[in-house]
């Protein structure tokens, strides 16, 4: 996560997501940052194991199985956080 009311690059937030799944053990990676004053971006990237479109779907976005996105506006980096964590958990256990 970025820290709340800074803004990120959006390509940057994107490339993050990519380097993490270069960490051994990772199957997904999620980056969330402010792209603008009142815009929330998540950038989700899957070693193909876990479907993130799925998650993002859930939340208001789209994309592929490996790679996907969506953009939030009017809410904070941590509750952004906070439902991205529960769409992942039941995502998990929808997939098993």
């Amino acid at each position: 996560c970025g820290e709340e009311g800074r803004i990120y690059d959006p390509v940057l937030a994107a490339q993050v997501a990519d380097s993490l799944l270069g960490v051994s053990g990772v199957e997904a990676s999620y980056v969330i940052t402010f792209r603008k004053e009142d815009l929330i971006g998540v950038s989700a990237r899957s070693n193909g194991d876990f479907n993130v479109q799925v998650v993002m779907e859930k939340m208001g976005g789209g994309g592929h199985l490996s790679n996907a996105a969506t953009q939030i506006r009017g809410r904070t980096v941590s509750d952004v956080h906070e439902e991205l964590l529960q769409n992942i958990a039941e995502a998990r256990e929808n997939q098993e």
